[in-house]
């Protein structure tokens, strides 16, 4: 089926760490991911000269021993260099560089004070954004070109606060901001909320020149504060944040704090706010976590309380440079919000960095109960009742169109002979054609209406499944068709139904014009539940859940470009992101007098928020608080909440690292004496694997659900009652449930909430979500074994870990045939070392450590995954010998007699199964050439290794919250063997 788009930024992790020198400045060897690009940006890490004496000082005096650290390091390095940005907070001390043409940034790591030279993450985008329907060419305005003059001397048109009030706008019904509104509450000036935005398919940056954004950028407009870090060529940083070549960033500043649009019926959430706007996108796509996080913290530099962050990208540690910028911003007093991740389809353990660090708050995206916008499609036979259709401008063909049906006959046969088809008066130029897509590629079908001259199609998907809705409008989808009309497949059944009646002899008009009434866009499939892309955690650390609450998200109307017509809708955790954004910058406007914290403020609105369930039906379960966290946001609740707690969400660990007791301090700032009587209840228990954790490998693309069990909470006491203004602590102990020893190997997640009732409080129940894995990490494998990434090369059956002779002139080569991969674990293959091996992997889990060493090759280890694991892929798949026949493993891990290390790495994320909406299939990649460490495994690799002796890469890697000492916590493959010729 066509793939609908979402929107956010992926922030892809270095994969393995000695893709960057090693601080003696010795590369091991060459690694790092295929899907990833290489940024040309290294971050240098310097200690300053009292943390290098080994005392703790005084920041201030840290800051200034890091500023002399950068000046003299530039200095020495002039020429050589060039300083991107710098960074100096709390107890970071770096610098990003660029090095020029003939210097090796590894000279760097001998530097006095240089304690690490990194290469920079790229940032790249994830799945774009849904495309709004472009509005009639009458009313598109041509494109402003990079320095667009910033509006001076113009003064912004105020609305008065009755045109916010009695408003349905879906998204602020679903989040109660409509019940802020109708008190008047719109936000304050005084409050600022700032977009480090990114962009979808291109860039971000914001079109300030729309009317419903204040028409203009810089004192006394709507946007008032930004910096463009990058300029529409990567290259040319300036003083505004403008762009026009995507749409994203305008989208999700409206949805923060546009003015109201009187014919849409919109507004943002907080339009009364001042806004910022940081542009760290290029046009082109890309952009380095350094430019990220100094946007980050200028955006704090400049004052804002609210900084919103639609970006993002899988990561199991909460750690880098972004992950640290946001964890300061937050302890100097602004509020950090990001999306949760549009990585739904990959399963559990998928959370995003920075949405899932316990400083930020991070959210995940709900389906709207109604539709935004929707036009009706008359018929000439007015016994026939009007189909709505979605978009946000109607179609303009103001012609009578014949419908012209394509059946299932055809559509659903992949040989699809559309030549067969009766076309209503020799093309389709004046027809409406209409079909249900199935099995016949839809490539064919478009190229065949393009070719007689169609303008406008009504198409479903045949079956629909939960991504129909992104599609919704994509009116422009089909290139070459006006109007490529996608809807829900019940209202084709009834245009199909009217076309037989009239014994095809049907026709249509759009020339009305007319906008859909409210009940004829409700979402009766989905509406209020989850959305399906929303990232799940929880994070491989446990130390969270990953999501702190949830927000509407699909097909949000909102601003975009003048040239795009000014409005349009886009879809995914980008959009929930910035509605959470602006509902914090009406608590910060409206509760000043409570002095509230960034973190009260993130509380409020996690224990107010209301659980959402698996379905429409009242009655079924709560979906899992890994995906949803607290639940969808109310932002009336959480203003007029009197009872602060702490903390907010509680995380369980695993098994064998159960937390069952938790304290929780409630503080009741009522003017009187409040009651709080303690229960719990749970949401649905889901499983990390479909058959089990030995058997899958990979985690299940969508949890299984359902599974009986659940945790129990024992409260002390189980009610307790608080003086006005005073604070009391009660205990909650969890005990977690017995599951089947089938259920139990799928590595069960519980979750649910403590449900505090509050007699007399304005909120008369507060919850606290928690989480935990009813299983221990430990039996979770991390080394992928599959061949799920196969599709990837074009080899059937290729199975991860493998390797193949590398190739000097093409070093980014890929195996494209069988024969490519070394698969015979007994046959030696001579290498010449300029050419060397290349060691392909993926992770199926998080892990803490991976070490690849070099054995020899008759070494009697056994590893966890058979060396014969491709044999199938030879034409002679005879075995002489099977390696799986040998002794037992030295029981710790150093014992295993090894020539020498080829590479580590530390902290890595688990790698994507989904590759269906373009995330790509990552691959870690190792280019061997000889070179091992001999001393210890961080040592630089001095040693060459002998020619004409057979080798064996030996790779391992730990699993989580297993004991590193033992050779029994890693999972282990031998590679075939091997030999230099030179």
């Amino acid at each position: 089926m066509l793939v609908g788009k979402v929107s956010l930024v992926i922030l892809w992790t270095a994969t393995m760490a000695l893709a960057s020198p090693s601080r003696r400045g010795n590369h091991k060897s060459t690694t790092g991911k295929r899907s990833s690009f290489g940024s040309g940006r290294y971050l240098v890490k310097l200690s300053t000269q009292t943390d290098m004496k080994g005392s703790k000082v005084p920041v201030e005096q840290h800051r200034q021993d890091c500023n002399d650290q950068i000046k003299n390091l530039s200095s020495d390095f002039f020429g050589a260099i060039k300083v991107h940005n710098t960074f100096n907070f709390a107890y970071q001390c770096s610098m990003s560089v660029e090095a020029m043409e003939g210097f090796s940034p590894i000279d760097l790591a001998d530097y006095l004070g240089v304690t690490g030279v990194d290469v920079i993450k790229v940032v790249v985008h994830g799945r774009g954004l849904s495309f709004p329907m472009p509005p009639p060419v009458s009313k598109l305005q041509p494109k402003v070109g990079f320095a667009t003059p910033w509006r001076k001397n113009h003064h912004p048109l105020l609305l008065s606060p009755s045109v916010y009030r009695n408003n349905s706008f879906a998204p602020h019904v679903e989040s109660e901001v409509h019940l802020m509104h109708n008190l008047g509450l719109l936000g304050d000036s005084n409050v600022s909320v700032c977009l480090v935005d990114t962009g979808g398919s291109e860039a971000n940056g914001v079109d300030y020149t729309n009317r419903r954004l204040g028409e203009g950028f810089g004192k006394g407009f709507k946007i008032v504060l930004g910096h463009d870090f990058v300029g529409n060529d990567g290259k040319h940083p300036g003083p505004s944040p403008y762009t026009n070549c995507t749409d994203h960033g305008t989208h999700v500043t409206g949805i923060v704090g546009a003015n109201f649009d009187p014919d849409f019926k919109f507004s943002g959430a907080a339009p009364e706010v001042t806004l910022g706007h940081y542009r760290a996108f290029a046009c082109t796509g890309q952009s380095t976590e350094d430019t990220i996080a100094a946007a980050l913290l200028r955006a704090h530099a400049d004052g804002c309380k609210v900084i919103t962050l639609s970006l993002g990208g899988p990561s199991a540690w909460e750690d880098g440079l972004v992950a640290d910028a946001a964890s300061h911003v937050t302890n100097q007093g602004s509020l950090v919000v990001s999306s949760a991740g549009n990585f739904g389809t990959q399963g559990l353990f998928y959370g995003d960095v920075p949405g899932e660090l316990p400083e930020v708050l991070g959210t995940a995206a709900t389906d709207l109960r109604e539709y935004p916008v929707g036009y009706l499609l008359d018929f000439v036979d007015h016994s026939f009742q009007p189909i709505p259709y979605f978009a946000v401008y109607p179609v303009k063909i103001n012609e009578t169109l014949d419908v012209c049906y394509i059946p299932p006959s055809i559509t659903d046969d992949p040989k699809c002979n559309l030549s067969t088809i009766v076309l209503p008066k020799g093309d389709l130029k004046n027809s409406l054609l209409v079909l249900e897509l199935g099995q016949c590629p839809h490539s064919l079908v478009a190229k065949w209406a393009v070719a007689n001259k169609l303008r406008v199609a009504m198409v479903s998907f045949k079956p629909e499944d939960a991504q129909s809705p992104l599609n919704y409008y994509s009116n422009h989808f089909a290139r070459g068709i006006d109007y490529f009309l996608i809807v829900p497949h019940s209202w084709v059944e009834t245009l199909i139904r009217y076309y037989t009646a009239s014994r095809g002899k049907l026709q249509v008009s759009f020339a009305a014009g007319k906008r859909a009434p409210v009940e004829a866009l409700a979402n009766h499939e989905s509406g209020g539940n989850m959305a399906f892309y929303s990232s799940y955690g929880p994070t491989a650390t446990l130390e969270g859940f990953g999501n702190t609450l949830a927000a509407p998200g699909t097909n949000i109307l909102s601003t975009v470009t003048v040239a795009q017509g000014g409005v349009g809708v886009m879809s995914g955790t980008s959009m929930a992101c910035p509605l959470a954004a602006g509902i914090a910058a009406l608590l910060f406007s409206h509760r000043k007098a409570d002095n509230l914290t960034p973190r009260q403020v993130k509380s409020l609105m996690a224990t107010t928020a209301q659980p959402v369930r698996i379905s429409q039906k009242p009655k079924d379960a709560f979906a899992t608080v890994v995906q949803q966290g607290a639940g969808i946001v109310s932002a009336y609740r959480a203003y007029i909440a009197k009872t602060l707690i702490e903390p907010h969400s509680i995380a369980l660990g695993d098994l064998e690292h159960f937390k069952n007791s938790h304290s929780i301090t409630l503080k009741n700032t009522n003017k009187f004496a409040v009651t709080y009587t303690l229960s719990s209840t749970s949401s649905q228990t889901v499983t990390t694997y479909d058959k089990s954790a030995s058997i899958d490998i990979n985690p299940s693309g969508i949890p299984r659900p359902g599974i009986a069990g659940a945790a129990t909470v024992a409260f002390t006491p189980r009610s307790l009652t608080i003086p006005p203004g005073q604070s009391a602590t009660f205990t909650a102990t969890f005990t977690l449930p017995n599951f089947s020893k089938i259920d139990f190997f799928r590595v069960p997640v519980v979750s649910g909430w403590l449900l505090i009732d509050s007699a007399g409080d304005p909120v008369p129940t507060y919850r606290i979500a928690y989480a935990g894995v009813a299983a221990g990490l430990q039996i979770m494998p991390v080394l992928d074994s599959t061949d799920v990434a196969s599709q990837s090369y074009g080899i059937k059956g290729l199975r991860h870990p493998f390797i193949m002779v590398g190739n000097s002139l093409d070093p980014d080569a890929l195996p494209s045939t069988a024969a490519d991969v070394l698969s015979d674990p007994n046959k030696v293959t001579s290498v010449s070392r300029k050419d060397g091996i290349f060691v392909f992997l993926r992770f199926a889990m998080a892990t803490p450590y991976v070490q690849v060493d070099l054995v020899d090759a008759n070494t009697t280890f056994i590893p966890t995954i058979p060396s014969n694991n491709n044999l199938h892929l030879a034409e002679n798949n005879s075995l002489t010998g099977d390696l799986r026949k040998r002794p037992h493993n030295p029981p710790l891990f150093d014992s295993v007699s090894i020539v020498g290390t080829a590479a580590t790495a530390n902290e890595l994320t688990r790698d994507p199964t989904d590759f269906s909406h373009g995330s790509g299939a990552d691959t870690s990649f190792i280019n061997f050439n000889g070179m091992v460490a001999v001393k210890h495994p961080d040592d630089p690799a001095t040693t060459s290794v002998d020619k004409g002796r057979p080798y064996r890469l030996l790779i391992r890697a730990r699993r989580m919250n297993s004991n590193p000492e033992f050779s029994a916590s890693y999972d282990s493959w031998l590679s075939p063997p091997f030999q230099f010729l030179d």
